[in-house]
Order: C-alpha cells, then structure tokens, then sequence
C-alpha cells in the first residue's frame, strides 16, 4: 500500500492584520499612588469586618477576609508587573543600564 505523504499547498494572508496596541506607561508616582489608594480601598473594608463580627455574622465576617487577601494579591500583582515594565523599558529607552537578566531576555 502507497501512502501520498506530499504536503498540501499552504494558504497564506488569511488573517486581517492586528492593530498595534498602545503600551500604558505611569510614572513612578502614578504607580505608587495607584498602589497607595488600593490599599486604602482594602483597610476600608475592615470597618465592614467588624461590623459583622460584632453583629455575629462570622460567617460573612470570615468572607471579608478572604476576599482582602485576593485583593492583596492583585495589589501586588499589579505593583510587582507595572515596576518590572517601567524598569524594562528605562533599560529598552537606554535611559538606565541594562542588567545581565535584561541581556538575557
């Protein structure tokens, strides 16, 4: 039994081509401040918490913390990436030296 193994033409330029995204750059005090008022936002819920717990809802008072720590974390998130992406591009502007883990990217 012959098998046919030749490959089929290609068809190429079938997709529309994507826009180019614009990269959203802060500063250094915006990424600061952004994190300052999330943490704000966050503390604020405590007064929720104790609400509940004083009025015997443990249940949901036990909610309001959990869902502080998933917001920590997206706080942090946050802070981490948009310093890793302002760090990054004064390296790629050449406005700071480039690390050896830059240089290896």
């Amino acid at each position: 039994m012959n098998r046919d193994f030749s490959l089929k033409e290609r068809v190429e330029n079938t997709r529309e081509q994507q826009q180019i995204r614009r990269v959203v750059h802060f500063n250094l005090q915006e990424i600061k401040d952004r994190f300052d008022e999330s943490i704000c936002n966050i503390e604020s819920k405590f007064e929720l918490y104790d609400e509940l717990n004083a009025s015997g809802k443990l249940e949901d008072a036990k909610d309001v913390l959990r869902s502080q720590i998933i917001f920590l974390e997206g706080v942090l998130d946050f802070y981490l990436h948009e310093m890793t992406k302002y760090s990054y591009f004064k390296m790629f502007s050449n406005e700071w030296d480039k690390t050896s883990q830059y240089k290896k990217i």
